[in-house]
């Protein structure tokens, strides 16, 4: 079983959901995009009062459909819709603090651990990875 930061953002929604009066249904979807559009469209078709996603980006339209309708939406980490509220991070900020720190501390053969460079996160984390080591020598 592989865990990433998402269980820890989950783990942590949860806890402020329950502390709140709210429950919190989950789809894991395994960035698949018709699981995806399954569970959004349950998700518009039940008594939720909003929605947190961590979208592939494929299902925008849907998207737009149920924020229009009045369901608050909130994409997380991938701000795949710009008409959409978001909460994201600094890929390549996170990528070029973590090298930078490591240089100041005298490494001198720093690797980059990463996923597939076509994906947003993962490429942008690299161009920090590499603008620092380029800048390093």
């Amino acid at each position: 079983m592989q865990l990433t930061i998402y269980n820890d953002l989950a783990c942590i929604i949860e806890k402020n959901a329950v502390k709140n009066g709210y429950q919190v249904i989950l789809c894991i979807t395994n960035n698949d995009i018709s699981n995806e559009k399954a569970g959004l469209q349950r998700l518009r078709d039940s008594f939720v009062d909003g929605i947190i996603i961590v979208g592939t980006g494929a299902n925008n339209r849907l998207l737009r459909d149920i924020a229009v309708g009045g369901l608050p939406i909130i994409q997380l980490m991938r701000a795949q819709d710009k008409t959409l509220s978001s909460v994201g991070a600094d890929y390549k900020q996170a990528a070029t603090v973590a090298t930078s720190c490591l240089i100041k501390q005298g490494c001198k053969k720093i690797g980059l651990l990463n996923g597939p460079k076509n994906l947003f996160p993962y490429e942008r984390r690299l161009v920090g990875y590499q603008e620092q080591i380029r800048q390093a020598g």
